[in-house]
C-alpha cells in the first residue's frame, strides 16, 4: 500500500553488514505493567533470582539485557556474554524442574539450554497456580569465576505485581553450588531457606513516569 511504502526504506545487504551489528523485532505491550530489577552475576551466579507465585493463570514476559556495547568508552574491549533465563516450575521432594528457557524466538521458549551471545533475552512464559512456586534464574556461561558483568531482568506482565491480581515475586539469592548452575534438570530449593535479597526496582506505570525503589520483592505485603 502507499502507507507502506512511504514508512518503509530499503539498503543495500553490504550496507547492513557495515552499519549493522544485529537485529531483532520489538514487542508492544502497552496495556501491560514493566518492571525492572537490578542484578548481577559473579562468575555463573546471579546475585539474585525471583521466586514468582500466581493464584491464577497469568501471562508474563520475561527478560534479560546487559551492557550495551554503544555505552562502553571507545578502545575498551568488551563483548556480550552467552546469557539465558531459565524458568523452573515446583517439583516433589522439596526440588525445582527445570521447566522452560529462552531462545532465539521470545514467543517459543524451549525446554533444551541455549545460551546466545546477545545484548537481550525474553522469553514469553504462561504461568500457573498448580506448578508454583516458579523460579526465574538468569544465566550466564563461560565467564571467569570472580569475573562481575551487571544485568536487569524484565517482568512484564499482563496483571499489576500485587495480592489483589494475583501475582507476587520475590527475591532470592542461590548458593554457588546449586545444580540448576550445573544445567540440570532437577535441584533442590526450598524458598522459605533461601536468603531474601534487597535490590533496586524500577517500575514504569501505564500512566505517569518511572519510579525507583529498593525492596525485597514485587506485588508481596510489607513493600
Amino acid at each position: 500500500s502507499e502507507m507502506c511504502i512511504r514508512d518503509s526504506f530499503w539498503m543495500e545487504w553490504e550496507d547492513v553488514k557495515e552499519y549493522f551489528s544485529g537485529g531483532g523485532v520489538c514487542f508492544s505491550k502497552k496495556s501491560w505493567f514493566d518492571y525492572r530489577v537490578r542484578g548481577a552475576f559473579k562468575g555463573p551466579v546471579p546475585s539474585v533470582a525471583l521466586e514468582v507465585t500466581v493464584t491464577k493463570p497469568t501471562s508474563v514476559y520475561f527478560t534479560l539485557t546487559q551492557k550495551d556495547k554503544r555505552s562502553v568508552l571507545p578502545g575498551t574491549e568488551y563483548e556480550y556474554a552467552a546469557m539465558m533465563i531459565s524458568v523452573c516450575k515446583n517439583h516433589k521432594d522439596k526440588k525445582m524442574k527445570m521447566h522452560l528457557n529462552s531462545g532465539l524466538d521470545a514467543d517459543s521458549p524451549q525446554q533444551r539450554c541455549y545460551f546466545t551471545y546477545q545484548r537481550d533475552q525474553s522469553m514469553l512464559v504462561e504461568l500457573k497456580p498448580e506448578d508454583g512456586p516458579y523460579l526465574v534464574v538468569p544465566r550466564c556461561w563461560g565467564t571467569e569465576k570472580e569475573e562481575e558483568r551487571s544485568f536487569v531482568l524484565g517482568i512484564i506482565s499482563e496483571k499489576p505485581l500485587s495480592v489483589d491480581s494475583g501475582i507476587s515475586i520475590r527475591f532470592k539469592a542461590l548458593e554457588e553450588k546449586s545444580r540448576v548452575f550445573k544445567n540440570m534438570d532437577k535441584f533442590a530449593y526450598v524458598g522459605s531457606q533461601a536468603k531474601d535479597v534487597e535490590c533496586e526496582c524500577q517500575h514504569t506505570p501505564i500512566m505517569g513516569v518511572p519510579f525507583e525503589k529498593k525492596l525485597f520483592g514485587l506485588g508481596i505485603s510489607g513493600n
